[in-house]
């Protein structure tokens, strides 16, 4: 038979052992609600960031590229026409690579849309002084898609290049980049009614090179057309919904 200290040590360990495990689900739930806000607030901190950049930066490096623009066509020495250019290109690489490092670290999750978003946005002001002429559409099924976060900063940089590659050496006079979504892989379509070129120029072109590191850091695929201008199709894995 139990005693009175029996009954009363059995009491003791029923209350202990409830404060225990009152206190361990206490702090589970702290270090949820912790980490929830941590990440709220990084997400913050970087929508802010990235909005000042693109807002404050963007707007200063779009003059830039203009005004650079316009003094180029209206200038007739060589050797000024010559750092013009290299004004034009470091702006708009500034532009590209900054833009891309603050997406990288802008949220855990990046919507497809959002990156066709920016892409479109950087060609328009890439092509808006030329007489390329640019488009840029996106497939409903890719509203609601996102894309792995280690992908995010390599395929916004590989994509930027491909149209800055475009303007110097395609010779085009228009430029497509159409996104779409087929089961679990976002499909990047860029291409231009340019001269293309041959298999031989494709080991030497440097881009090439940086997009096959990219694919291969990525874990992303991509593959060529070259005959009635060029083609490039990217296919990047992306999150199941």
């Amino acid at each position: 038979m139990m005693t009175t200290v029996h009954v009363f040590f059995i009491c003791v360990i029923i209350i202990f052992g409830t404060n225990v495990l009152t206190w361990y689900i206490s702090r589970k739930r702290y270090a949820r609600k912790l980490a929830y806000y941590k990440r709220m607030l990084h997400e913050e901190l970087a929508r802010e960031l990235y909005s000042d950049f693109h807002d404050e930066v963007g707007s200063h490096l779009a003059k830039i590229l203009s005004l650079a623009g316009l003094l180029k066509i209206k200038t007739v020495d060589h050797d000024q026409g010559v750092y013009l250019d290299r004004i034009i290109e470091s702006s708009k690489a500034l532009y590209s690579g900054f833009g891309a490092m603050i997406r990288s670290i802008q949220l855990e999750r990046t919507r497809c849309r959002d990156i066709y978003l920016e892409v479109s946005d950087f060609g328009n002001k890439l092509f808006e002084s030329t007489e390329i002429k640019f488009y840029c559409t996106i497939d409903d099924q890719s509203e609601l898609r996102y894309l792995f976060h280690n992908s995010v900063k390599d395929v916004l940089l590989a994509l930027k290049e491909l149209l800055t590659n475009a303007l110097k050496h395609s010779k085009a006079g228009k430029v497509d980049v159409n996104f779409s979504v087929n089961g679990d892989i976002m499909f990047v379509r860029v291409s231009d009614d340019g001269t293309g070129f041959t298999p031989d120029q494709t080991k030497r072109t440097g881009g090439l090179h940086n997009l096959q590191k990219r694919s291969e850091r990525s874990n992303f695929k991509f593959s060529i057309k070259s005959e009635q201008g060029t083609t490039f199709l990217l296919s990047i894995p992306i999150e199941h919904v």
